[in-house]
């Protein structure tokens, strides 16, 4: 058995399921970011200055993966 390609093939797809799961959650937070902007909006809030996107994500992968959109929406609005 060829167990350097066997190695190979397991990183390969180990790092396509990392590019998904980073996809899917530039994803969630695009939702989150343009959810809050509409409940702003709606709250009377738009003629205040836009919100701008945080640099770094302010969530772990855990807290993305387990906890809930609430929960999310919440910890989004505290930073």
């Amino acid at each position: 058995m060829d167990w350097k390609h066997v190695v190979e093939e397991i990183e390969d797809v180990g790092i396509s399921q990392l590019n998904a799961v980073q996809s899917h959650l530039r994803l969630l937070l695009v939702r989150l970011y343009r959810s809050a902007r509409e409940q702003i909006s709606v709250a009377g809030y738009a003629e205040r200055e836009p919100l701008l996107p945080p640099e770094t994500c302010p969530f772990t992968l855990d807290q993305l993966l387990n906890e809930s959109g609430r929960s999310l929406q919440a910890m989004l609005a505290s930073v």
